[in-house]
């Protein structure tokens, strides 16, 4: 679908300035976000109506996969991507999860979403200072 292809591209770019990377990341709940009250950044926006748009495919019963297309092809994996999968999952789930065949493409794109997470270095946080490393941590 041409529609999905554009608007990720569209929330791509939004994501690649700094700013707008720090403002998708301080909205809580991205279930939360209507388009009846919209958010003053136009980036949480775009997240929902990408969101919007895979959740109304889902409703005419198109494929998990085909759903994520545009998000997988044209968002970077970062935790941006991860976080429009992860929501789109959970939303869709009670539509996916009534008919096998979409219930199996459903858990593995699940699947494949933790391995994303699995195989990004995780963060190094910053240690108070003056305080050793637990015992375990150390060495």
């Amino acid at each position: 679908m041409i529609t999905r292809s554009a608007l990720a591209s569209v929330l791509a770019d939004h994501l690649s300035d700094e700013d707008a990377r720090f403002r998708a990341e301080i909205v809580n709940d991205l279930g939360e976000v209507t388009l009846a009250d919209p958010p003053h950044a136009i980036v949480v926006t775009l997240m929902r109506a990408v969101l919007d748009l895979a959740l109304a495919e889902a409703w005419l019963g198109v494929p998990v996969a085909q759903r994520l297309r545009g998000v997988h092809g044209k968002l970077p994996a970062t935790e941006h991507r991860t976080r429009l999968v992860a929501v789109h999952l959970a939303e869709s789930w009670p539509l996916d999860g009534e008919h096998p065949e979409a219930a199996a493409g459903w858990w593995q794109v699940a699947i494949d979403a933790v391995r994303e997470v699995a195989q990004r270095r995780p963060r190094q946080l910053p240690r108070p200072a003056g305080r050793p490393l637990p015992p375990r941590a150390a060495g």
